[in-house]
């Protein structure tokens, strides 16, 4: 497994996607035709799908078959298996949005279908490179200390492998109870600052350093709250909490919601936690290092909504107490 550091061939990589995607999301913010969305999406996931193996030295063959590219990013992680559907789905943009033997009138639909599934892949691939960085240490860190401790005493070797083989052993899955998102006295929030939506009535607080973005998608909106910081430190991508919500227009529960999400992906719930006085379902992706989510309801002049929050971040206290902070208000 690689720790190596993110050079800027693999860099250039991601930064070109990034420029894709926000093409894709300015078009559909200005409602133009979505053919050229719909391109700039398969070529985002496929700069990252190229960039991830780029950063495993693995070469990059000048490709559009996501399905192929998908294919040899598996034999270095299988759990790249979880985007089949995604890559078979982008695909297809790159021919049948461009070229008028094959042209076919993309959808807003489509469209935003296509983004969600570039965007995934992306989060997807930052994480997966993020930990391997960071389980390569680790490892490096645990076989040295096992071998001084074989040096200086059996006794104590035997102890570390057992200690070791018991953090090893894969936990099961929290149980599903009410509590509250814990938060932490060791964080300084002197400075932080407060986003507030009078739209959609909640406000939540984020460290003053952090900048914030919101982009439209439909009639769903997100709020990224980024530390760009980490971007100034050699990290090749930011902590990012992200807030999505809108108006449930379809009518559908919480758990029809759910039922879909988990039908068309792995995403499993693992436990309920409250989050500004409403249940909040937490959702993971077996066997891989992906972020949590939060998806929760709410209901108020007639019209329930829908939030989805993502944590992306290298301190899990700072995302407690950002989400912590989360409320609504009158």
């Amino acid at each position: 497994m690689t720790n190596q550091a993110v050079t800027k061939y693999v860099a250039d990589w991601f930064a070109r996607a990034d420029e894709d995607l926000d093409v894709a999301q300015l078009i559909l913010e200005k409602e133009r035709p979505y053919n050229p969305a719909c391109f700039h999406e398969q070529q985002a996931a496929e700069k990252y799908l190229k960039g991830f193996l780029a950063y495993h030295s693995k070469h990059a063959r000048k490709i559009h078959d996501l399905d192929a590219l998908l294919q040899s990013c598996i034999k270095i992680d299988q759990s790249f298996e979880i985007f089949r559907d995604n890559t078979q789905y982008l695909t297809r943009f790159y021919i049948e949005s461009r070229y008028p033997d094959d042209y076919v009138e993309f959808t807003r639909e489509d469209a935003e279908r296509g983004l969600e599934a570039a965007i995934r892949i992306k989060d997807f691939v930052l994480e997966k490179i993020e930990s391997q960085k960071q389980n390569g240490f680790s490892m490096f860190g645990i076989i040295s200390i096992v071998a001084i401790l074989i040096i200086l005493v059996a006794g104590g070797y035997w102890g570390y492998r057992y200690q070791f083989s018991e953090l090893s052993t894969p936990k099961t899955p929290p149980p599903k109870t009410d509590q509250k998102m814990p938060s932490s006295t060791d964080i300084d929030t002197s400075n932080w600052k407060t986003y507030r939506n009078e739209k959609y009535g909640f406000e939540v607080r984020y460290p003053g350093e952090w900048s914030v973005k919101t982009s439209q998608l439909g009639v769903r909106t997100t709020v990224e709250f980024t530390d760009v910081s980490k971007n100034n430190s050699g990290m090749f991508y930011s902590d990012i909490f992200s807030i999505s919500y809108g108006p449930n227009q379809g009518g559908e529960t919480l758990e029809q919601r759910l039922a879909d999400e988990m039908q068309t992906s792995r995403w499993e719930k693992v436990g309920v936690i409250t989050i500004g006085d409403f249940p909040a379902y937490k959702l993971l992706l077996p066997e891989t290092d992906a972020p949590p989510r939060y998806i929760f309801a709410t209901s108020g002049s007639g019209m329930s909504y829908i939030f989805d929050i993502s944590l992306r971040t290298s301190d899990e206290k700072v995302s407690n107490q950002i989400l912590s902070t989360f409320k609504f208000i009158e």
